[in-house]
């Protein structure tokens, strides 16, 4: 990252910048100290990309799925490490359940990026239209939150889309997805959309990410509808709300200047980049599940309940 054919200007990039880049990207954090569009050359974002993916699904997750490719057997300690930086309850048919699980986030990905593709080529041409729809398809997905719409202007982030069905929608559903985990994922892959035979742990996350989802949106709504909101239209208001729900729980993209929401906004942006996504996703915070046995119990406690 800090060579100088990572950045447009052909110049060295500070280390500690550098370094300080490649762990957000790596840790799908999105904070940034440079706008990547306009200081990262296509190979510098392509480093970016590439860090934000091994992120994302897990960079042990990688590791096997290249071994199980290459016909390499999971030792033990392999097998251990994976149950526990991605969340799984158990290492048996790991190696089916990598390959299952792996093929999902690249169908999902290419999905992502194929409907995002639709909107961006005819502004940006095909290739220039396609790497955009890759780039912000892994992005999305991954939770991570960095993007090339510097072109529009530095940290603008997906403001230019707001009101842009296609994007908002495409990329909201990306984040929710890759906010799941791979407990969820390989559920909804065994059982398809049989609820009944869903783990504890499937419903307890579906429903939580669902209520928080809508209850948050129509917070925004509510208190932006004369702020804000004041000057758009019904759609852009409900397509805003719907974003600003789902992006603060880890994604890190924005669809509406931030430093212009009410203090209750914000305030409200704070719990739910608290909560954040499920455990063994690609999101961060204390997690859904936590948030909602937190719940139960202080129910059941103030009913006096075991």
């Amino acid at each position: 990252m800090a060579l100088p054919i990572s950045s447009k200007t052909g110049n060295w990039t500070p280390l500690l910048d550098s370094l300080f880049t490649s762990i957000s990207a790596l840790c799908v954090t999105g904070l940034t100290v440079y706008d990547t569009f306009t200081h990262w050359s296509f190979l510098g974002q392509l480093v970016i990309l590439c860090l934000i993916q091994v992120g994302g699904i897990g960079f042990m997750t990688v590791i096997i799925s290249i071994s199980t490719g290459l016909g390499h057997k999971i030792g033990l300690h392999e097998r251990q490490l994976l149950v526990e930086s991605s969340g799984l309850l158990h290492s048996a048919n790991l190696s089916f359940l990598v390959k299952r699980i792996t093929i999902f986030v690249i169908m999902i990905e290419a999905i992502g990026a194929a409907l995002l593709s639709i909107r961006f080529i005819p502004e940006f041409g095909i290739k220039t239209g396609i790497y955009y729809g890759v780039f912000h398809s892994i992005s999305a997905f991954c939770n991570a939150g960095f993007d090339l719409m510097g072109r529009f202007g530095k940290y603008s982030s997906l403001t230019p889309y707001s009101t842009d069905s296609l994007v908002i929608l495409t990329v909201s559903i990306l984040i929710f997805l890759g906010g799941l985990g791979f407990i969820v994922w390989d559920d909804i892959l065994r059982y398809k959309l049989n609820f009944k035979k869903y783990s504890l742990h499937t419903k307890i996350v579906l429903i939580t990410s669902i209520a928080f989802t809508l209850v948050g949106s129509i917070l925004f709504l509510l208190i932006e509808n004369n702020h804000i909101f004041k000057e758009v239209g019904v759609k852009g208001k409900i397509l805003s709300s719907l974003f600003l729900s789902i992006s603060p729980r880890t994604a890190g993209f924005n669809a509406v200047d931030l430093p212009m929401l009410t203090n209750a906004s914000i305030f409200l942006t704070i719990l739910l980049m608290i909560v954040g996504g499920s455990s063994g996703s690609t999101a961060g915070g204390l997690k859904v599940t936590t948030v909602a046995v937190l719940f139960f119990s202080a129910f059941d406690n103030s009913r006096r309940r075991p």
